[in-house]
Parts: C-alpha cells; structure tokens; sequence
C-alpha cells in the first residue's frame, strides 16, 4: 500500500474524564480518496477489511492496558459525513451500508461486551436499519441530529464541533502517545501477572490517583492509554508501517475528488517533451494533467479564481494536490486551433471579433483587485526577473503587502544580482555606485498603481480559438496579483510572433510605455 494518507484522519482515541472515547470520522470525501490511494482497496470486502484493521488496532490498546481500562467507561462516536447526493456519493454510500451488514456481526463475535454505548452521526434511522444491526446493539445505539448534540451525553470536554469546549481531536488524540509512567505501570502489571500465573494466583496493580486539587490540570492528570511492546506480540504492521506519501492540498481549492497514479503519470506521454519545465501529459481523452517540482499550487488558485469570478474560457480545473512535494495539476483538455494558425488564415473581421474578446478578459481579470502583489495563495513573486541571484544563491520575493516594498523587492534583486565584493558599493565617485543608484531610482519612482489580478504571459502561443471563434487562454503560470501595468509590460516583454501583434497587444491591453520601458531596462540588467 505505498500512497497512503494518515490514519488518523479518520481514526482518534480520547480519554475524556472517566470514559475512553473511540472516534471513527467517516468523511466520505476523503475515505474515497484513501481508498484510490491504497492499491486494490475497493469495494464491500476491502471495506470490511480496512473498517476491521482500524478496530483491531484500537481494541489492541485497549486490551494491552488493562490497569488502564478497569473504571472506564467505553464509547464510540461515528461520525459520518456526507459528500452530497452525487453518484459517487450514493455509490459509496451503498458498499458502506452493506459492509456494516457484515461488519457489526463480525464486531460482536471478537469484542463482545466492549462498548457501553454507540453513537451514530449523520445517518437516519431508515438509513441505519438497512444495516440490520442486531437488536442488543441498536440497545445501546444513540442516533444524534446533530454533532453538538454529543455534548449532552460525554459533557463539555469534548472539542467544540460536538457541543463543547475542549480541544481538537487530533490535540488530545492519545492512541499512540508513551507516556512514562504509565509505560512503566504496566510493565509492572505484566511482570505480576506472569509472576502470579506461575503461582497459581492473580494480582492487580492499581496506578496512584493524581492529586486533582485544580480544575486547571484536570485534563492532564487523566492516565492516557498507551502502546508498549512488551504487552503483545511482535506485528509487522505495527513495528515496521509502510512509507506513507505527504499528500497536501489547497483548503480554497478543496480536498481532491479523486488521484491519479504517480507511475502512471511518469510512464505517459508528454505532450511537449518537457520543454515547459513541467510535464503535460493527457490520462483519457478529456483530461490533462501538469505536473513536476517546479510547478506551484499557485497556478491551480489563479485557474480557481478565474472559474469562480470570471467567464473567461479556459481550461477547467478539477483536482489540484501535491504528493511529496510534486505538484500535480488535473484539468480539462481544451480542442481548438492554435491562435497563430488561426489569426494567420482569419479575416480582418474575424481578427477584431478575437480582439474584442481578449479585450474583454483583461478587463475582467482587472477587475479583481488584491491588497497584496504575490501569488494567488499568498506566495513569492514568480518572473523571470526574480531567478536571477548571483551563483548559487537562492532568495524569495514576497509577497509583498504593497507596490512600494514591491519596488523594494525589485531594488533587492538587482543588488543580489551583483558577486558579493561589489555589493554596498560606498565610492560615490564611481561608475558603479551611481548606476546603480539611477536603477534604484527609476524603480521606486513607479507609485500609485493598483494591485490587479493578472494573466503574466497573453502570449498567442498561450491561447486556443475553437471552431465557434471563441479564444481560450492557457497556461496560468505566471498568474498572480500584480501592479496594474504589469499585463501590458510581459506582453510587450515577450518575444513577438510577428512585429505587428505588438500593436494589436495595445487594443486589449490598457498602455504603460513609461513602466515597460523601466521594467524593461532592469530585467535587462538581471539577466545580463
């Protein structure tokens, strides 16, 4: 099982006053996503293999620390949250209800009499009866309507999401926590135990109550129970886990509906033979997916923003995530024709009508304002300009939280610019010294420009027309918030297809020449 997410996900033990308290979170969204991670996990079987292990691994504590679970009560909390009432929702809704058709028997027969009571979030009676729990389970089954419901039963210990004031659950998350003295308590119990099967006789050791003089420390002196080596066999699945997968995401963006196979991205075919620094390759007919260490999440917010403010055509993201550190972006794969091939064969009233739209765009990404100049997800500034240290060095720019630190950042980049011995040139006599000072100069002289969402790179080789006319813009790269003239300058930056399109770039883009021509003369010193 190599991608793997963490289990405790879905999966807490708490000690909450005199109860230990199980907790099964069934976020069926992410169970989804666990479940085309793990390899060959699906269907009813496999999640009543999954569901078994889990309960097997906390019974395990439990049964491992009977000095610990004498005087508790135990409870289990299942909360199950629904996606929705989409296919896949419904789908995996039904294996869940028939593996607990299996499941709850299977429960009773190894751990009988474990549980006190059974709490059930999020599922209907009428839902909940499909299952065909036994009668002497649904005895001491309690169906809430709600999650702050739960409160009333275990008390306001309990985090706030369940009607209390205590902390997370993955806070006081207590099932894999050493705690010393109780470690040593019940290697103690163990010993006596052996010593007292070989005589014949049992005896118990009983753990000091802590002094409990303040209501302050009360949560930190309940005994928390633990895993020891030393009170079961050697597991191979306990001892020596699988390397686990770093899955991250966007919270804007959402945890993704689904994840494609590393492997099988890296053995596909890339569409421009890795040209673009991150790797394009097409999973079925409709999909396309970007990836590589090089690409940002960043990239997927722009696309995110832009299918949530605008109508701007473009390709349609579906998944975004990271898995060690390699971004993996999923989107829809756009038909049309290439912009120059088209523009090259259209008609002038055609070439207006393509304007016109492009023109459009820009106004609408210009319309979303920012208070900041970084990427979408509050990230480094990324152009060109900003990879261009001296040697080896490696700096970051921004976010910056206004254009005049924005400046600044430019003023950092062409002093970093310089090898270390004529950084801080103080000769105000020399050539050096005020060159530099005019470039430092020039840029801080740029005031008063809002902060706009912004493309980076309307390049024609970035843009599709389909057969209707409509133009789709692509790669959202060099997407993020920027000073207003910053479109017109990366337009007029770019390498020109043909010598006239700079002036058709003037039709769509609101005119800077001041700024492009001063943001073209420092990203000419940092490259040269």
């Amino acid at each position: 099982m190599p991608y793997t997410v963490p289990t405790n996900e879905f999966c807490y033990m708490t000690v909450i006053k005199s109860t230990l308290v199980v907790w099964n979170i069934l976020d069926e969204k992410k169970m989804r996503l666990l479940f085309t991670l793990l390899d060959g996990l699906n269907g009813v079987g496999s999640i009543v293999d999954w569901c078994t292990g889990m309960m097997e691994r906390l019974t395990r504590v439990l049964l491992s620390t009977p000095v610990l679970v004498s005087g508790y009560r135990v409870v289990q909390v299942i909360d199950y949250k629904s996606s929705g009432l989409s296919k896949k929702s419904q789908y995996f809704r039904s294996l869940f209800f028939h593996a607990l058709k299996i499941l709850i028997p299977l429960l009773e027969k190894h751990y009988p009499q474990l549980l006190e009571k059974l709490f059930i979030i999020g599922v209907s009676e009428k839902l909940l009866m499909r299952a065909e729990i036994p009668n002497h389970t649904l005895s001491k089954t309690i169906i809430l309507r709600s999650r702050e419901a739960l409160a009333t039963y275990l008390g306001d210990d309990v985090p706030e999401v369940y009607g209390g004031n205590g902390k997370q659950l993955q806070e006081i998350d207590c099932q894999w926590r050493g705690r010393p003295d109780i470690e040593k308590a019940i290697e103690l119990h163990r010993l006596k135990s052996t010593s007292s099967r070989n005589r014949g006789v049992t005896d118990n050791v009983i753990l000091d109550k802590p002094n409990r003089s303040s209501s302050k420390d009360r949560e930190s002196d309940i005994p928390t129970p633990c895993t020891s080596s030393s009170t079961h066999p050697k597991d191979d699945t306990l001892e020596q886990p699988q390397p686990q997968k770093q899955l991250m995401y966007s919270a804007r963006i959402g945890f993704p509906t689904y994840v494609l196979d590393p492997e099988e991205l890296a053995a596909g075919a890339d569409l421009f033979n890795g040209r673009l620094g991150a790797r394009l390759v097409r999973p079925d007919d409709r999909t396309l997916v970007k990836f590589g260490k090089g690409l940002s999440m960043a990239e997927a917010e722009a696309m995110h923003l832009v299918q949530e403010r605008t109508t701007i055509p473009a390709p349609r993201l579906e998944n975004a995530y990271s898995i060690d550190g390699i971004c993996y972006i999923i989107m829809t794969y756009e038909e049309g024709e290439p912009f120059v091939s088209y523009w090259e064969k259209a008609s002038t009233e055609n070439h207006d009508k393509a304007i016109q739209q492009l023109k459009g765009y820009v106004e609408q990404l210009r319309s979303i304002k920012s208070h900041f100049i970084g990427g979408v997800d509050w990230s480094p500034c990324r152009d060109g300009m900003f990879a261009t240290a001296w040697g080896s060095e490696q700096s970051s720019y921004g976010p910056f939280d206004s254009e005049a630190s924005f400046n600044e950042g430019i003023v950092q980049a062409l002093e970093n610019r310089l090898p270390p011995d004529l950084r801080g040139n103080k000769d105000v006599e020399s050539k050096l010294y005020n060159m530099e000072y005019i470039n430092r100069q020039r840029v801080r002289a740029l005031k008063g420009h809002e902060i706009v969402f912004t493309h980076g790179d309307l390049h024609p080789s970035n843009m599709l027309v389909r057969k209707d006319g409509t133009v789709v813009l692509l790669d959202w790269g060099s997407a993020g918030f920027w000073p207003e003239y910053w479109e017109y300058y990366r337009c007029m930056s770019a390498i020109p297809w043909k010598h006239s399109w700079d002036r058709e770039v003037e039709k769509f883009v609101p005119l800077y020449y001041i700024e492009h021509m001063v943001m073209t003369r420092v990203f000419n010193l940092l490259i040269n």
